[in-house]
């Protein structure tokens, strides 16, 4: 059995700064974004998809597993044994039917140990779920089809052109993945 969790350099540099391990799952963008808006422009991993040929074939795999009765149990087993502390969900792709992230839910209510955070623009998927874990932590993306679903205190990330453009309120987190999910709840991410 392939392994789903892998851990990009970002979140491996996040993991030895902050002395924790940061597992990531994704999956083929594009296709599981169903509220892709305007991000499908700029997407960075359409652009790594061309130079990092090899990297597609897993994403589609663990796509199809995803959508298997038994991915929960496969995946709760691959964390468990990975002795990942947290799990970063999709830096590619996103949450593509509401059955799909309530798995994610579901992983983290039987793992209260580890910590689930993903960046999504899937808010109607979101909106009337009461998700009140505090190891399941959403940030709701700008660029999206619905992004006025996002409150104006929801955690949520914007894309910025430079730096110089961010707002004095906002947090950038592209060097360090975990201050998405710390106390400043507006993240702000360089286009690359």
């Amino acid at each position: 059995m392939s392994k789903m969790l892998t851990q990009n350099g970002k979140l491996k540099k996040t993991s030895e700064l902050h002395g924790v391990k940061i597992m990531n799952f994704d999956l083929i963008g594009g296709v599981t974004c169903p509220f892709a808006g305007e991000c499908k422009k700029y997407c960075y991993n359409q652009k790594f998809y061309k130079l990092y040929k090899a990297v597609r074939p897993k994403r589609v795999d663990n796509f199809q597993k995803s959508q298997q009765a038994r991915f929960s149990l496969e995946m709760l087993i691959e964390i468990i044994e990975s002795q990942a502390t947290h799990i970063r969900i999709h830096s590619d792709g996103d949450f593509y039917t509401r059955e799909y992230l309530e798995k994610w839910i579901d992983l983290a209510s039987a793992l209260p140990h580890v910590v689930f955070y993903a960046y999504t623009k899937s808010h109607p998927l979101i909106n009337g779920l009461d998700i009140t874990l505090e190891n399941f932590i959403l940030i709701k993306s700008y660029g999206g089809t619905r992004d006025d679903l996002i409150k104006p205190d929801d955690r949520h990330a914007k894309v910025f052109n430079t730096a110089e453009e961010v707002p004095s309120d906002y947090i950038i987190a592209n060097d360090d993945d975990l201050l998405a999910i710390g106390e400043n709840k507006k993240i702000a991410l360089i286009k690359h």
